[in-house]
């Protein structure tokens, strides 16, 4: 059953947050991202957090590259 606080299902962020921290031990991005934050003093719980949001923010920004090139092949094999 999922938990709500403030109208946010709080297990998908945990979910996000998991998965960020796997990407935070091997992409060089997300480590140089993880040991600025931590040279900053900032919490764990907040690196976390702060790694889902930029993983999140690249797989939408896939998601739009994937889609506008799927469209571009549609269109363009349509129009032939």
């Amino acid at each position: 059953m999922a938990q709500f606080i403030c109208g946010v299902d709080v297990s998908s962020i945990s979910l996000e947050a998991s998965v960020a921290s796997v990407a935070g031990r091997y992409e060089p991005d997300f480590i140089a991202f993880k040991q600025r934050l931590a040279a900053q003093g900032k919490p764990p719980k907040v690196v976390r957090i702060a790694h889902a949001h930029k993983l999140l923010i690249r797989l939408n920004a896939k998601a739009r590259d994937v889609r506008t090139h799927i469209e571009n092949i549609t269109t363009s094999t349509a129009a032939a």
